[in-house]
């Protein structure tokens, strides 16, 4: 498991990136710790999700700018489905 803190900028999303293509093993981000993310960022964070990256213990701020999924209230892990708006036009 990968711990995230504090704030997510340019550098460190490339650094995140680059952990991950290293791991050896199924990653796991937890991102109980992080308090704020730019938008390349964020993109970042949807992209790996998107890898079959886990997301857990997601911030409600950062669950609600990733968007496009479920963010489960109790543990703060990231589900794939539908967003409170999607679909809607």
């Amino acid at each position: 498991m990968l711990h995230v803190d504090g704030w997510l900028r340019g550098d460190e999303a490339a650094e995140l990136v680059r952990a991950v293509e290293a791991s050896r093993t199924q990653v796991v981000l937890d991102l109980a710790e992080l308090r704020s993310a730019d938008r390349p960022s964020l993109e970042v964070l949807r992209s790996l999700r998107l890898q079959g990256i886990e997301l857990r213990r997601v911030p409600p701020l950062i669950g609600a700018q990733l968007g496009k999924s479920i963010v489960t209230e109790s543990t703060g892990d990231i589900v794939e489905g539908r967003g409170p708006n999607e679909g809607e036009e």
